[in-house]
């Protein structure tokens, strides 16, 4: 698990929550509730040179996320996961923060399709 990548995830979602949803995010008194969970932070090593440096990797983040009716705390429906993979090329200068980053927007882009946003 690597710190911070609750965060940018949240940061994530409140950006695609609001460019792409007629949604508002609010502190307190909500009508929905986003509860998440990441599962699963994972590198896969993709490939590797003769002198066993990294050729090619890539980085799958998977989260599990609940629904919620903020005012009685009920599911709204099941637990939902979604899990997306992002390759890079350390070679290149492609690292794993880049592909963290492309791979949590893309995670936020697929919860807000689940809420039915996009």
């Amino acid at each position: 698990y690597r710190r911070g990548v609750e965060t940018d995830l949240a940061r994530a979602l409140v950006a695609e929550v609001q460019s792409r949803t007629r949604m508002r995010i609010l502190e307190a008194g909500a009508d929905l509730v986003l509860e998440g969970t990441i599962t699963n932070i994972e590198e896969i090593l993709l490939s590797e040179g003769e002198d066993q440096a990294i050729r090619e990797s890539t980085l799958l983040v998977t989260v599990e996320v609940l629904l919620r009716d903020g005012r009685t705390g009920e599911p709204i429906r099941p637990r939902e996961r979604y899990s997306e993979r992002e390759s890079f090329v350390p070679g290149i200068g492609e690292g794993v923060r880049s592909a963290r980053t492309e791979a949590l927007r893309r995670l936020a882009a697929d919860i807000v399709d689940g809420l039915g946003g996009g």
